[in-house]
């Protein structure tokens, strides 16, 4: 072997390693692993004052249903960007439902809810889900955006650059690109498109802006490389330019899907002003790929995410049948699966006149809100405009914050004062009345719960005997956002004139916000509590609940199962049943949710009142706290309802209420307004039927639908939203007769 022969070898291999290491370095920088999404599936796309929002979130990392984050925050903001509530939702199953009120004299002409976890705001807000609700009968002038993007993430001195704008809300024609000299460099056709592009070569030491506006570009590097990704249906072209003094011996180039790595080269530029490569995409998945440049040391140059289009047409999963019975008020629709991986959805029914493009796939698939059928394209003219979007991205460093919380919120605090003992007893006041508990503390007074899931306000007290003690109890973070995130760009229209132009044109003014990343992150209040392994409480729920006479009937050694449903939040999930909440959980509980009408036990008791299996199926889920289930010999199941015991508990407060704690916001099911009882009054409700946490698979592919019709629809808009078990989101609307 020769030396140069050699040489080569070992730069080759040297190559190989720097590539191998390059994902570990992604990792560490970079949120590729975690990549989260959500979206909220709504009742309605439009409400009166007074009307209650429901809705459904549906949670995925990296395309499949997520499981990291067990919170969920939604904030509301007015028109004018002013913050309406704070909410949080425990996040079961990846997905969580839920509701809000418009307030019955709100004045504005819509409304903004913005969804996100304490993992999705770390790096930059935008990657939380936001969408504005129109107020019925309201006009209002919609918010006007406008962001700008450099290809790949920055500006490169001498060589053609390519820029990626955003214009939300604005229809203009035409807008220039200025220089700090104030001579025009070049017009920018927009031709009233939301998303497009402009090449410019810029010039080292000038600056540039959008005309009229507070937009500048970032300031061009004196030597780097700049990148051109073109999209085509089985196939990206990702084009290089480099400045002659940019001396990087190797480039590699790597995409990532779903957190994993799809494709990885090496390829030279070092004496070559620019070049290209080409990535065959007819064998990779459908779906988001992020591309990554780096140079030999794993140095992140270039970004830039792409999506791979489908070249299947999207298959229907449902069948709607109209089932009503002739002469019955009673509207029925039969839903029908027809897939054989599980699908959790909801589903609403509403006037045909309250429709809306979906972006369902576009949130949970991109983080954008893109239409659905903008990602079921595969022509050059889709693909182009899809690209277009998808060059209006920004990548962002982890930031080092509090690790993701695996845990559902629960009772944490610390206790105050000369501590005697290893447990504390405190007293929970909640709607329901008072609760004791005994909580074991460590030897800095801290303790924690985490069988403990508070629901809406409680107030907590030290119980009589431990008068010298005080008590600091952490409660749910507030709001990441004092005013809506996306407010802070808003754009407002003037008359200008250009210098160089003698007409008069219309051009935006800018407040900035975008230019300067890191002003676009927000991170949640931090809450620590640090201690070692807890103690588990003395006393079971069983013990609490059962009494001594059915203890000697039901728990003499005969084979029994419990679940404790006392904090339990999937019993706040819309859609459950008794049955299929039990199912899975019990060994032994023969139940088949194709064949409801066949029950799984043969005895049942209610607090300890024997009744028929028939009579419990239909029990309030939340009102459930344990369940003892003995499948021999009878196929036996007690049931027992939450209770606060003791009455006289308050007369054992140490102190005064004051201790107050904010828990999880209560799901609160839909029901009948009475405008749909009382016959006498115009019905004009605009949601008829709502339900959520709908679970379909190929045991149990049908779902029977009964709801009242109001006085105005002449037809119905159907809509179903839902995620399979694979990730694969789903919409499906079909519109009905009355």
């Amino acid at each position: 072997m020769t030396r140069y022969s050699f040489r080569f070898s070992v730069m080759i291999m040297s190559m190989v390693i720097a590539l191998l290491s390059i994902p570990k370095i992604l990792n560490a920088q970079y949120p590729i692993s975690t990549t989260q999404t959500i979206y909220l599936s709504f009742d309605n796309v439009t409400y009166s004052e007074g009307d209650t929002v429901h809705f459904q979130a549906f949670l995925s990392n990296n395309g499949i249903p997520g499981t990291d984050s067990k919170t969920m925050f939604v904030d509301w903001f007015s028109s004018s960007d002013s913050l309406l509530a704070h909410q949080a939702y425990p996040i079961v199953n990846a997905t969580a439902a839920g509701q809000w009120v418009v307030p019955t004299f709100y004045e504005g002409a819509n409304f903004k809810a913005i969804a996100y976890t304490s993992a999705m705001i770390r790096n930059d807000s935008y990657l939380a889900f936001h969408k504005e609700i129109p107020i019925l009968g309201r006009m209002g002038s919609a918010s006007q955006h406008m962001r700008i993007f450099p290809e790949g993430g920055s500006l490169v001195a001498g060589v053609s650059n390519r820029i990626g704008y955003h214009l939300d809300g604005l229809q203009e024609n035409n807008l220039y690109l200025l220089s700090n000299l104030g001579d025009t460099v070049q017009p920018i056709l927009t031709m009233g498109k939301q998303y497009g592009t402009f090449d410019f070569v810029p010039e080292l030491g000038k600056t540039y802006r959008i005309g009229a506006t507070d937009i500048v570009l970032p300031v061009a590097q004196s030597e780097g490389i700049a990148m051109e990704a073109t999209t085509y249906p089985n196939s990206v072209v990702v084009m290089f330019r480099k400045t002659k003094n940019f001396l990087s011996d190797s480039m590699n180039l790597i995409g990532y899907m779903d957190g994993e790595i799809v494709y990885q080269s090496i390829f030279l530029l070092k004496n070559r002003d620019s070049g290209f490569v080409e990535i065959k995409t007819r064998t990779l998945p459908t779906g988001k790929m992020q591309l990554f440049l780096s140079d030999k040391n794993g140095e992140i140059l270039l970004y830039r995410p792409i999506y791979v289009p489908s070249r299947e047409k999207e298959p229907i999963f449902f069948n709607l049948v109209d089932v009503t019975k002739a002469g019955s008020a009673t509207k029925g629709l039969q839903l029908n699966y027809q897939d054989s991986i599980p699908v959790r959805l909801s589903i609403s029914i509403r006037d045909t006149v309250f429709k809306e493009p979906s972006n369902i796939k576009g949130w949970l698939q991109l983080g954008k809100n893109i239409p659905d059928s903008a990602l079921q394209k595969n022509d050059p003219a889709s693909i182009q405009a899809l690209d277009e979007v998808l060059r209006c991205s920004v990548l962002t460093k982890s930031k080092q914050s509090f690790s993701e919380n695996k845990n559902y919120f629960s009772l944490s605090g610390k206790v105050k004062g000369k501590i005697q003992s290893t447990d504390i007893s405190l007293i929970l006041r909640s709607e329901g009345g008072y609760q004791p508990l005994k909580l074991a503390i460590d030897a800095n007074g801290y303790f924690h719960d985490s069988t403990i899931v508070l629901f809406d306000t409680c107030y907590l007290a030290l119980a009589k005997g431990q008068e010298k003690l005080s008590l600091d109890v952490d409660s749910l973070p507030p709001s990441a956002f004092s005013k809506s995130p996306y407010s802070s760009n808003r754009v407002s229209l003037s008359y200008v004139k250009s210098n160089t132009q003698t007409s008069e044109i219309i051009q935006p003014t800018w407040i900035s916000f975008y230019g300067d990343t890191s002003r676009g992150h927000h991170v949640l209040p931090k809450v620590v509590v640090q201690a070692p392994k807890w103690r588990t409480k003395a006393d079971s729920v069983r013990d609490i609940y059962m009494s001594d006479l059915m203890k000697l009937q039901y728990d003499n050694g005969r084979a029994a199962y419990d679940i404790n449903f006392e904090n339990d939040p999937s019993v706040y999930l819309g859609g459950a049943k008794l049955w299929d909440l039990l199912l899975g959980k019990l060994p032994g509980f023969g139940y088949n949710p194709s064949n409801p009408s066949k029950l799984p036990v043969n005895k049942a008791f209610l607090d300890e009142i024997e009744m028929s299996p028939e009579g419990v199926s239909d029990l309030v889920l939340p009102q459930i706290a344990f369940v003892r289930f003995l499948p021999r010999p009878d196929s036996t199941i007690l049931i027992y309802t939450k209770k606060y015991h003791d009455p006289s508990l308050k007369a054992r407060i140490a102190h005064n209420w004051g201790k107050s704690i904010i828990g999880y916001t209560s799901y609160i099911p839909f029901g009948q307004s009475m405008a749909a009882k009382d016959k006498s009054i115009p019905d004009r409700r605009k949601t008829l039927y709502w339900e959520p946490g709908v679970t379909l698979s190929k045991d149990n592919p049908t779902l029977d639908i009964k709801f009242e019709t109001n006085s105005i629809a002449k037809k119905m808009l159907v809509v179903v939203e839902g995620v399979k078990a694979d990730g694969t989101p789903i919409h499906y609307e079909q519109v009905i007769d009355k």
